[in-house]
């Protein structure tokens, strides 16, 4: 059952420099007219979202001035000025600016992001806890915070902090999917060619 609130904002984390990948992941093609971080934030906004908080690194946020991209109104990019103290530092960026709300912390590397479960994850969520999707006992992406945990995340000091952990003191709420497209995580040139050649095959949509 969810708070009553409205319906839950959106965090993207897209700051890290993608070493492995050899060029930026967030900005990777999903399909013929969207990016990554485009494919999540239009999920994210067609079920409801109110804003979606994307957080970058220097050289993406380079990219979009360069390019003069334009992006909704509803969307926040936020620079994170310093993505080499770790992933939970782009969270707590995210998470200050995104206030009083509810909210789905999505990874730009996990490129799948579909209405329906964002749904599913929101109808499960109460006031202290968060919610999970999991396929196969394995848990997957996007995790949705409650605003009281939210205002916790916020409240540490620490850069290196790890979700995972700091997430154990609350209740946690698992939302059993059918869908392993939540387990779906790019971080490799062969990970990239296995997940274009998957979508030519099957021609997903989302």
């Amino acid at each position: 059952m969810n708070n009553g609130i409205k319906f839950p904002s959106g965090l993207i984390l897209a700051a890290g420099f993608s070493g492995r990948m050899g060029t930026n992941k967030a900005l990777l093609s999903f399909n013929e007219t969207s990016s990554f971080i485009e494919n999540i934030a239009r999920s994210m906004l067609i079920v409801g979202c109110p804003h979606v908080y994307i957080v970058i690194n220097s050289l993406i946020s380079e990219y979009i001035k360069k390019n003069n991209i334009r992006v909704s109104d509803k969307i926040i990019l936020l620079v994170n000025d310093k993505p080499e103290l770790g992933r939970f530092r782009s969270i707590k960026i995210g998470l200050k600016e995104a206030v009083n709300c509810d909210i789905f912390i999505h990874n730009c590397d996990n490129p799948f992001c579909k209405p329906a479960l964002l749904n599913e994850l929101y109808n499960l969520l109460d006031d202290h806890s968060y919610v999970v999707p999991v396929f196969n006992n394995r848990g997957g992406h996007p995790v949705l915070i409650s605003n009281f945990v939210r205002q916790h995340l916020v409240s540490i000091t620490e850069d290196n902090a790890n979700l995972k952990n700091v997430l154990l003191s609350f209740n946690k709420i698992i939302y059993n999917t059918s869908d392993n497209s939540i387990l779906v995580n790019i971080n490799t040139p062969k990970d990239y060619l296995l997940f274009t050649k998957a979508q030519k095959k099957f021609f997903l949509i989302v």
